[in-house]
């Protein structure tokens, strides 16, 4: 009988999506493990942002690309995808497939039905495949560590037995049944990118995409927030509140915060004034997030409230950021001509 326990943090600095939770929280776990500080690198994630309408359940998101890092090789990945029958002929058994991956340092991402799983919105109520997470299994009371959004609207740990993360993956209706394995690099390093904080900075201000290809029907930066506002007041035409959009507002603005504190603390701006407009930005999405969170237990809030905050938040950001991305640009062209 055995049991492993792979490093994670049930509250990433990110979480509006649990897909953007799972990768950072096993970062965040393994850095502060290692005794590294990973705010550098973090300086040049989630600065876009996009919306679209291409996908109903996901239409505003703060990240535009590359979920899990590739471009940074924090993890080794690997994958399987086979019918039932092909993991039967294999003589694969999936449970233990999963517990020797983690055993191995991988964590176990894929696709379960969640009507099986306690805790979640959908159990005994409703089919509903949806991602998951696996970090951990612990053979003498028969459960995998697991994390993701539960039905209190949060993300958390959590355990689930094996014969209902079994049911689970065996309801889900696919054709085939697949895993995706990723194991943290310990030679993974944090720098700081400047070139990328500006590129990004860029494309945020300007309202486009030129680190990755524009999607369709998409858009990005500030339109996006602005686009993202007009669904916001329509769903409250209705009475609906999708509240890991404000949350997901909220954390962009905190690690926009952090962001602006990080590069004046190590000399790449020189005015202060930058740090209090961006702190002055979270405070307000701080409130209109928890305006909201109020919002869904009374639904007597007027639209004007959220809106005022939004428009104050954007405007303090088109007033101040075009003169920070100045500053690193021009500071890059001295240290060219040096």
């Amino acid at each position: 009988m055995k049991h492993t326990e792979l490093p994670f943090v049930e509250k990433p600095y990110l979480s509006m999506y649990q897909n953007l939770a799972f990768p950072l929280g096993i970062v965040q776990a393994n850095a502060r493990r290692a005794g590294l500080d990973i705010t550098p690198w973090l300086c040049g994630k989630y600065i876009n942002c996009i919306y679209t309408d291409v996908w109903p359940d996901r239409r505003f998101s703060i990240c535009t690309h590359d979920e899990w890092y590739q471009a940074d090789a924090v993890f080794s990945m690997r994958s399987i995808l086979l019918t039932p029958a092909f993991y039967q002929a294999l003589q694969i058994d999936r449970m233990d497939l999963l517990k020797r991956m983690l055993d191995q340092g991988y964590y176990v991402c894929g696709t379960f039905n969640e009507q099986y799983i306690p805790g979640k919105s959908s159990y005994q109520h409703a089919y509903f495949p949806h991602g998951f997470l696996l970090f951990g299994y612990h053979d003498p009371d028969g459960y995998f560590s697991a994390a993701g959004y539960l039905s209190d609207g949060y993300f958390h740990s959590f355990r689930v037995s094996y014969a209902d993360f079994w049911n689970a993956i065996l309801t889900v209706r696919q054709e085939k049944c697949g895993f995706d394995f990723y194991r943290y690099r310990p030679d993974a390093t944090f720098p700081l990118r400047v070139d990328i904080i500006r590129q990004e900075l860029h494309d945020y201000l300007h309202s486009t995409s030129t680190v990755v290809q524009k999607q369709k029907r998409a858009k990005y930066g500030l339109c996006a927030v602005e686009a993202w506002k007009q669904y916001f007041c329509a769903c409250m035409k209705e009475n609906r509140m999708d509240l890991r959009y404000t949350k997901g507002l909220l954390e962009h603005k905190l690690l926009m915060h952090m962001r602006v504190q990080y590069l004046y603390a190590h000399g790449y701006l020189s005015d202060p004034e930058w740090v209090k407009e961006a702190q002055s930005v979270y405070r307000k999405m701080t409130q209109f997030h928890l305006i909201a969170l109020k919002y869904t237990v009374q639904q007597r809030i007027r639209s004007t409230q959220f809106i005022e905050l939004i428009d104050e938040a954007l405007e303090t950001e088109k007033a101040y950021l075009p003169k920070l991305l100045q500053e690193l640009t021009e500071r890059n062209e001295e240290q060219h001509d040096a």
